[in-house]
């Protein structure tokens, strides 16, 4: 039985029951190799399938899952959900019963079927090759791996949808080790897509190498209060470790800083940060969420002002509100929030712009970590490398230094916006970014 015949059965069977319900069905496709001085070390290929169901009995909601694509195995999956209800807090929902409007959004490629074991193998050995003749300064390649990924999602409820999405990547990358004088540093560099041709080896290795050997023979600076350049790489990752503010469960729960700042400034008027779920090719994009719900572009902050926040179906429910589209869910876990691709609004200035902006700043190249920063207080302590800079010049690497800030300050105090974005197959892309002013102990 494949998933729509399940899917089939399992609408039967619910709404023989009188059931109303939504449910998610997965099929995914994982295949990976690891390289080690020119040979390959681990292959792995994985295959889960699997579905969840959601059921709403008397305004409660109940949640089952199953591997097992089987007649019986859905049965009892719907009889565990409804026995699950009963042991859920009241709440009123309604599934989504909307239309979803068509439109080509590039996330599953044909070509990539092509890409098989051997060929990410003759990548990955021409990536390893490259990386040691680039520098003398590289010692070991300790990770080099290359992964291929396929996943097919169904939708279904009891208002009678039926979604379905196919996406499909590949990725690779690798982290080189550099020495010189004493001093020891690593680099890494990931890239992924929806393309077969996606992997230039020479640049890749070329960027990993360069990371790890600018950062050589780095130094703290004395500990003070510095205008800090954050590059998008490291822009984006920040970003993406507080992004959860924005969901409205979380505000709800009281695990933001964000409550109650709805239609208040809290950052500069040229910030405008966006959630678009339709961009082609891009790791987020999905015409709806994994509960059926039409996505669309959505403003969070604009014009520096908190527009809206993330909300799934039952977040939306406790507000009166309709989804956002931003459901997230595996078929063997409940609902909970997440995100399309994020994009903080390009400014016009050049990364070189920025760091000649002040007579001496921080430029911030790698960040290490994040045990010390709080999602709920947006407290930030965390671990970072990079350059001191003066005059637009980097006098010499940087490391062995701890920045001590909060994220929504740090977001009021951005003075300075690059115009580019990170290449990283990422769904956050944040440009490099100037802060007015942060801590640093040396």
């Amino acid at each position: 039985m494949n998933l729509p015949e399940a899917l089939e059965e399992l609408n039967k069977e619910a709404k023989s029951k009188g059931l109303e319900f939504d449910a998610i069905a997965e099929e995914k496709s994982e295949t990976g190799l690891e390289l080690f001085k020119g040979k390959v070390i681990q292959t792995e290929v994985t295959v889960s399938t699997g579905i969840g169901i959601r059921v709403l009995k008397n305004n409660r909601c109940g949640f089952s899952f199953t591997e097992k694509i089987t007649i019986d195995s859905i049965k009892e999956m719907i009889q565990n959900a409804a026995q699950n209800a009963q042991l859920s807090d009241e709440i009123k929902i309604e599934f989504t019963s909307a239309e979803i409007p068509e439109k080509e959004l590039q996330i599953f490629n044909e070509e990539l079927n092509n890409v098989d074991l051997a060929y990410l193998k003759k990548i990955g050995l021409e990536l390893e090759e490259r990386a040691y003749k680039e520098s003398s300064l590289i010692k070991n390649i300790p990770h080099l791996g290359m992964g291929k990924s396929i996943k097919k999602t169904y939708v279904t409820n009891s208002k009678g949808i039926l979604l379905e999405k196919k996406e499909n990547a590949v990725s690779g990358g690798l982290s080189v080790y550099a020495e010189k004088n004493g001093s020891a540093k690593s680099g890494y560099y990931v890239r992924g897509g929806r393309k077969v041709d996606i992997f230039d080896t020479s640049e890749m290795a070329k960027e990993a190498v360069k990371r790890a050997v600018d950062l050589l023979e780095a130094r703290p600076v004395k500990s003070g209060k510095f205008p800090v350049v954050f590059s998008n790489r490291t822009a984006s990752r920040l970003f993406s470790m507080f992004l959860s503010s924005f969901y409205a469960e979380n505000v709800q729960k009281g695990q933001s800083r964000l409550a109650g700042k709805l239609d208040e400034k809290i950052a500069p008027e040229y910030f405008n940060l966006i959630d678009d779920p339709h961009l082609p090719g891009a790791p987020g994009s999905a015409l709806f969420d994994d509960e059926g719900t039409a996505s669309e572009k959505l403003s969070l902050i604009k014009n520096g002002v908190l527009n809206s926040f993330l909300y799934n179906i039952e977040s939306a429910s406790k507000e009166n509100r309709k989804s956002t589209g931003h459901g997230n869910r595996g078929y063997a876990s409940q609902v909970s929030t997440g995100i399309g691709n994020v994009l903080l609004e390009k400014g016009s200035a050049s990364l070189e712009d920025l760091l000649a902006s002040k007579e001496k700043c921080l430029y911030i190249t790698e960040l290490e970590g994040g045990a010390g920063c709080s999602v709920v207080s947006g407290e930030i302590s965390i671990g970072a490398q990079g350059f001191l800079v003066e005059k637009g010049e980097k006098v010499h690497a940087v490391d062995e230094i701890t920045l001590s800030t909060n994220f929504f300050d740090l977001v009021s105090n951005i003075e300075m916006i690059s115009g580019a974005y990170s290449e990283q197959f990422s769904k956050v892309k944040i440009p490099d970014l100037l802060i007015k002013e942060i801590y640093a102990a040396g």
